[in-house]
């Protein structure tokens, strides 16, 4: 805050404790959830004062969000963040819901004006069928991947896409997989997934969405590779984008 005045426009709560709708601030663009200090709900809107005064902080702005849509004051702060060109990290939540448009779903995020989403699947262990479950996860991924890949590339980071990108070119960061079971420690896809997030994994130590993530990472290894490829030759990979016009892979 500056000069003495609010974040937002209306009281908001402002503590380190998380909701899946709010604009939250983060020291460094590499965080985590313990990180991130809650700015404005979704009831409240972002002054232009405050939209102004994150410009200085690059990187560190996430809009996390729950839900079809945005609610009309989150929509606002989101316009004000762009119209002060502070670029913003945008929290999807992938429920049971919206996974099934998943090319909608994208697009709505995308043209939000994130310039970085990462696609979070709200994942229920103990009651598969309210959350997203394996065979939703990797269709969903497929689908908004395929948009991604012939319109986004090098425009939009999805992180799940970017990652698996650097992991195809040998500068992915490596999660410790020793706890994992053997079922994972064979199988190919784990360089890719690392085990997922240890709240995702079920009572053998596997992910619910192991199937899911196979089914992509098997999927998209193609585009990865020319992607990967791209990069070596010191080419863009939005390369591809065109490629992709004149020929499918």
């Amino acid at each position: 805050m500056t000069g003495g005045q609010p974040w937002a426009e209306q009281p908001c709560l402002c503590a380190n404790h998380y909701c899946r709708n709010g604009i939250y601030l983060t020291p460094s663009p590499a965080f985590t959830m313990r990180d991130m200090t809650l700015l404005c709900l979704p009831e409240t809107v972002l002054t232009d004062e405050a939209c102004q005064s994150l410009k200085t902080r690059p990187g560190a702005v996430i809009v996390s969000l729950d839900g079809e849509v945005a609610s009309e004051a989150l929509t606002t702060s989101m316009e004000r963040l762009r119209h002060h060109a502070v670029a913003f990290t945008l929290l999807a939540w992938v429920t049971r819901d919206n996974s099934d448009t998943p090319q909608a779903r994208y697009r709505y995020w995308r043209n939000l004006g994130a310039t970085v989403i990462h696609l979070l699947p709200q994942v229920h262990i103990h009651e598969m069928a309210s959350g997203v479950n394996t065979q939703r996860w990797g269709v969903f991924l497929r689908s908004v991947f395929e948009l991604w890949v012939r319109e986004d590339v090098g425009r939009v980071s999805v992180q799940v896409f970017d990652d698996a990108l650097a992991v195809w070119r040998g500068t992915g960061a490596r999660m410790a997989t020793e706890a994992l079971p053997e079922e994972c420690q064979r199988c190919p896809a784990l360089r890719l997934c690392n085990g997922d997030c240890p709240k995702h994994r079920m009572a053998d130590g596997r992910s619910a969405l192991c199937e899911g993530y196979q089914d992509f990472f098997t999927w998209s290894a193609p585009y990865m590779r020319v992607m990967r490829d791209l990069l070596a030759q010191h080419r863009s990979p939005m390369e591809l984008m065109a490629m992709l016009r004149q020929q499918p892979i």
